[in-house]
């Protein structure tokens, strides 16, 4: 992006914000959480995903809608919301102050190795997609079914496969949000899935954990499952990260974090507890009993926080004094007003507690953000204003940490801008000599085309990928009055103006036809390379408009010669 158009989102901001209510003003608040225990689950049990038949068409198209994202609202309350948020821009039939073009048709700064089309829709919507790249193979997971590609596309023999299947449960079972990462370290695919019961009485929800037992997706898994808070109760919303520390025994391959939101009434109520779940590696990654220890109550001045993205290692050499939480103010905090700040959360000795010592140590720190951010209203697409979703302010895309940088990305709206825009940013935590976080010094932070994108244009669910150097990609989707929606990147050279995308970027996928089932996302994904240390690839895999459908394409981005810039 040009500086000129970070400086008019800077201008339109400032002076839209000064009718507005003043954004809630979070920095001397605490950061603190309630509590948190320890559980055994039985062995894993193990499936051979070779042995697993490839899915039928009645297999992959239940008979079942996936929820929106759970935040406590009613539907009519949350298309309010959205009302609301459309009005902070003005009316969706105006033309925005242009500050940006539509992604271009080619790239002539980033190289993209790698592109093929993923999976489509055959059932529920949206996508909920998941990927994770290992050295020879790339595993995609949507909401039902399960499919493995070379790094050239070719699906593999046998897929795609069902995930009720794959996970041992009941034909036509509820299967929603997967998430996964590759271990580099230790050479495992890992991907989490949730299940519910019901959404009218007695809802069991069970978070599923799946681990590879070599570093080939294609051969045998271990496979946890077990529940999440009360019956009638509902876990919504988890998020994946993992490090590769050496926490002494118990712990000596690294921990997975899983975080969810919970929620009331078998999924119909509202929020009432964050969880966020660390299983030590060792024992897993063995197929043995599953310890793991559940942290509840992350709060900031007595309220509850939503959504918190755990960091994932990019390379094999970073080992950091602690890992990462980070989320935004979000569900219960009235980002409709304007929000500001982000908190980041500090977990480490996360292994002790399974040979009976002391749980995992957590410390929280407000970290201040250069821009206010609101509710982003829902995207325009030709012939339909306002009819594509965008979430909320939430963190939608897997964070990254890499040499003493975490990457992550959420939405925005921008008063007297139409659209949503997404807001990228770069900080630098900063522990105590105990490891406990203290602070956060921003390095960079973007709204990206604050001012506006192509004719009244968005650009959401958006992911932020690093590379061994620190250039960036920035995977998104677009549209506008004129664009149904696609899927595209863009990036930076490390040596870029600091808070700056280098322009658009180029599409990945196309988009054609109305799409008319509002429901987008829920997430994109990212996924790092390390195959070839001297070239390493940031993968991305996204939605687009296949003819009034969602489709996913997954693409592969590097900077191989000193001209990409």
């Amino acid at each position: 992006m040009r500086k000129f158009s970070t400086m008019l989102c800077a201008l339109t901001m400032f002076f839209a914000a000064a009718s507005l209510a003043l954004a809630q003003d979070t920095r001397s608040m605490a950061a603190t959480t309630r509590g948190g225990e320890s559980r055994m689950e039985p062995l894993a049990v193990e499936v051979n995903m070779d042995e697993v038949p490839q899915a039928s068409p009645s297999e992959i198209t239940p008979n079942f809608q996936t929820l929106r994202p759970r935040d406590g609202r009613t539907d009519e309350q949350y298309a309010e919301m959205k009302r609301q948020a459309a009005k902070l821009g003005g009316s969706g039939s105006r033309a925005s102050a242009l500050t940006g073009l539509p992604p271009a048709k080619r790239s002539t700064f980033l190289s993209t190795t790698n592109a093929f089309f993923g999976q489509s829709e055959v059932c529920c919507t949206p996508s909920d997609m998941a990927i994770a790249v290992g050295p020879t193979y790339v595993a995609q997971f949507v909401n039902t079914y399960i499919a493995v590609y070379t790094k050239t596309g070719v699906l593999q023999t046998g897929f795609p496969k069902s995930a009720a299947k794959f996970f041992g449960l009941p034909a036509n079972t509820y299967t929603t949000d997967p998430r996964g990462f590759y271990d580099w370290t230790n050479g495992r695919y890992v991907f989490v899935m949730l299940t519910e019961s019901s959404f009218s009485a007695n809802n069991v929800g069970r978070l599923m954990v799946a681990i590879s037992k070599t570093n080939n997706p294609r051969g045998a898994w271990w496979i946890y499952k077990f529940q999440v808070g009360n019956t009638g109760e509902c876990p919504d919303y988890p998020t994946l990260g993992h490090d590769t520390n050496n926490w002494g025994t118990n712990g000596t391959k690294g921990a997975i974090y899983i975080g969810i939101n919970q929620f009331a009434n078998n999924c119909n109520g509202g929020f009432i507890q964050n969880y966020m779940f660390v299983i030590p590696k060792d024992a897993v990654y063995a197929g043995g009993g599953l310890s793991y220890w559940f942290q509840f109550g992350f709060t900031v001045g007595g309220t509850l926080v939503d959504t918190l993205q755990a960091s994932n290692p990019l390379t094999q050499g970073d080992r950091p004094s602690a890992t990462y939480l980070t989320n935004t103010f979000n569900i219960l905090w009235n980002c409709g007003a304007g929000c500001s700040n982000l908190t980041m959360w500090s977990v480490n000795n996360v292994a002790a507690f399974v040979g009976g010592g002391p749980g995992p140590t957590f410390a929280g720190a407000i970290v201040p953000t250069a821009h206010t951010y609101y509710y982003p209203p829902s995207a325009n697409q030709p012939g339909s204003a306002n009819s594509i979703e965008t979430i909320d302010t939430r963190i939608t895309g897997s964070m990254y940490y890499h040499a003493g940088h975490l990457f992550g990305t959420f939405e925005t709206g921008v008063p007297s801008v139409t659209g949503a825009r997404p807001i990228w940013f770069d900080y630098h935590p900063q522990l105590d000599l105990n490891g406990n976080i203290t602070g956060g010094e921003e390095h960079q932070e973007d709204c990206f085309f604050c001012g506006g994108q192509g004719t009244n244009g968005s650009s959401y669910f958006t992911s932020l990928s690093p590379d061994s150097e620190n250039n960036l990609t920035l995977q998104y989707t677009f549209s506008d009055d004129n664009t149904y929606p696609e899927m595209a990147v863009t990036g930076r050279r490390v040596s870029y103006g600091d808070s700056l995308m280098n322009g658009a970027g180029y599409v990945i996928a196309g988009g054609s036809g109305l799409y008319t089932q509002f429901r987008w996302g829920d997430f994109s994904a990212v996924a790092p390379d390390n195959t070839n240390p001297a070239n390493p690839l940031m993968w991305t895999a996204g939605d687009y408009d296949n003819g009034g459908n969602w489709g996913t394409a997954i693409s592969a981005q590097s900077y191989p010669v000193p001209t990409n810039q």
